[in-house]
């Protein structure tokens, strides 16, 4: 039975005060029939206000529940948007799908049709993901210009009514044309942050004037919490990727300095394995040359080095001596509007960026690595970091080769003179035949003998002799090229291989030893400059005149006793031709 209300209660009391009373009451039969009415009609109003009052509650119940259920059908909505959108986000796919699968969902849930992402680069937001649109290709977005750019540098959400009446819709200008052309009326965006740092926006757009609400707000940022995500796991990824490629490579660069003590092979492993860990265009490996504080290239990737072998970087000068003199790595992007610019000579001037790392070996600079970019491709400091940690294992393994180096050089060279011995001299020239003819050029040998050398010994003295010796190798040595190979064949005689020379250019680089040994003026054992020396030269050419490594040595030795046979101080070609009218300096 239902409980009586307070209302129902006081009429029923009512109802029984005057049913009390009625006895004591003289009343005539009119009077009581009224007052039976009246009585019937409070109760019916009593049960009347009640049945009101509890169809009242039953219909608050009856809004309630349909409130509840259409909550709970937004909700369910709502997490089932969200479900998908985290699996999207944390799926395997790439960056690049996985944004474009987002925009479309984005699309559907807020219903608009258009949904473009855009993530910082620099200074600047690049188009990288687009839903319901065809232009991909729109100019980036300068950070605090534009709807993008505004919104990333106030670090909230930025909305816009009318797309016509917003100053910031208007640019970039070809933005406002693709707005235009797609008849886009308003517009939503919200930046992507990751912690404090802004790493781009997600944008909606819609064609008729719409006011978005705070739910669709709400939900845009959702969406851009799990973009962030997304970006992140991405990045995480893509930098567990670099560094088990980087711990590969030096692991493969370790090896390379361990497997061989000839720095030649372990700086050419070094060149290809660094193209992986620090991507260039051009690369140069400088050792110092402590006697002539010169930067000399030994190995590098340039196609305008390989054209000026006689190419010398002296201490302190550009930015490769720079860094030798300071002993400190350093980028300079643009390099090309640095003071300190050197180019290689016959290359162009093009926008380009190096990284300079020196080699140190307890505490001494020994050399430089140069690393260049083309397009003015900026080095960074990741960069710089991963070639300092390669620099410094080459420094180490080149000490073991430098030491194997010269016990080598020891071995292979006269330890008077220091030009190459006689046995490396002819195992050269075999080598360096079969490679010209295998690549179709030219070599020249030339012999050279010193004239009447047994008269110094026997006027001045074998000590003079062997001053005389050194003097003559020294003098040659400075009129050849780094790729020439001088080795002493034995007593006064030497061996000279010019790999790529043919027959007139040996004659240049023959006669201008002739002159420079015969321009010496060598003290006696007093002190006096008297000792005068000179040279009879002989030449062969593979392959005009010889076609084997014997037939180079003996058409060469032929062509030096024919020299010898004119008095000396001459040079003479195979089978005996005198060289005259030779030229003064050799052609560039």
């Amino acid at each position: 039975m239902p409980h009586l209300t307070r209302t129902e209660i006081a009429i029923l009391l009512l109802a029984g005060v005057i049913v009390a009373i009625l006895p004591f009451l003289v009343l005539d039969f009119h009077r009581l029939l009224l007052l039976s009415i009246l009585f019937l009609a409070l109760l019916a109003c009593g049960y009347l206000i009640r049945d009101l009052q509890m169809g009242r509650a039953t219909a608050t119940r009856i809004a309630d529940d349909f409130a509840a259920h259409a909550l709970l059908n937004h909700t369910t909505k709502d997490l089932a948007v969200l479900y998908d959108t985290a699996l999207i986000a944390s799926s395997k796919l790439g960056l690049s799908e996985v944004l474009e699968r987002l925009t479309a969902r984005v699309a559907r849930s807020l219903n608009v049709p258009i949904c473009t992402i855009y993530l910082r680069e620099g200074e600047e937001f690049i188009l990288r993901a687009a839903f319901g649109t065809s232009e991909l290709q729109l100019s980036p977005v300068s950070f605090g210009h534009s709807l993008v750019g505004s919104a990333a540098a106030l670090r909230q959400p930025y909305i816009v009514a009318d797309l016509q009446q917003d100053p910031l819709a208007s640019s970039p200008e070809d933005h406002h044309q693709w707005a235009l052309k797609e008849e886009l009326s308003s517009a939503l965006v919200v930046p992507l942050l990751l912690e404090d740092e802004v790493i781009g926006t997600i944008n909606v757009y819609a064609r008729q004037r719409r006011k978005f609400s705070d739910r669709e707000l709400q939900a845009l940022d959702t969406f851009a919490r799990q973009a962030v995500i997304a970006i992140e796991n991405d990045r995480l990824f893509k930098s567990a990727q670099r560094r088990t490629l980087e711990l590969s490579k030096l692991l493969e660069i370790a090896q390379s300095l361990s497997s061989t003590l000839d720095y030649h092979t372990i700086i050419s492993a070094i060149l290809d394995h660094l193209n992986d860990l620090v991507p260039y265009d051009r690369c140069t490996f400088f050792f110092l040359d402590p006697a002539s504080d010169d930067l000399i290239p030994i190995a590098f990737h340039d196609p305008y080095l390989e054209k000026v072998p006689q190419f010398r970087i002296k201490v302190g000068q550009g930015i490769v001596g720079k860094v030798a003199q300071r002993g400190q790595a350093e980028i300079v992007n643009h390099a090309e509007q640095d003071v300190r610019f050197l180019p290689v000579p016959g290359s162009p001037l093009e926008p380009q960026s190096h990284l300079c790392v020196p080699l140190t070996l307890h505490g001494r600079v020994e050399g430089v690595i140069c690393l260049i970019r083309l397009e003015a491709s900026p080095f960074s400091a990741d960069d710089l970091r991963l070639a300092s940690i390669v620099a410094a294992q080459v420094a180490g393994g080149l000490e073991s080769a430098k030491i194997h180096e010269e016990i080598r050089q020891q071995a292979i060279r006269d330890s008077l003179t220091q030009a190459y011995s006689h046995e490396y001299l002819r195992h050269s020239l075999e080598q360096e035949l079969e490679r010209c003819r295998a690549t179709g050029i030219a070599l020249s040998y030339i012999m050279l003998d010193v004239d009447h050398f047994k008269t110094i010994n026997d006027t001045y003295g074998h000590i003079i002799g062997d001053h005389v010796l050194q003097a003559i190798v020294e003098a040659i040595r400075q009129n050849i090229r780094q790729a020439d190979i001088l080795g002493r064949y034995g007593g006064e005689e030497f061996g000279l291989i010019l790999p790529g020379t043919r027959q007139e250019g040996a004659a240049i680089v023959a006669e201008r030893i002739r002159r420079a040994v015969e321009a010496l003026s060598l003290p006696d054992s007093k002190g006096n400059p008297t000792v005068r020396v000179t040279v009879s030269l002989g030449i062969a050419t593979f392959p005009t005149t010889a076609d084997t490594y014997v037939e180079l040595i003996d058409k060469a030795d032929q062509a030096l006793y024919a020299s010898k046979r004119l008095g000396g101080n001459a040079l003479s070609f195979a089978p005996g031709t005198i060289a005259t009218d030779t030229p003064e300096e050799p052609p560039d």
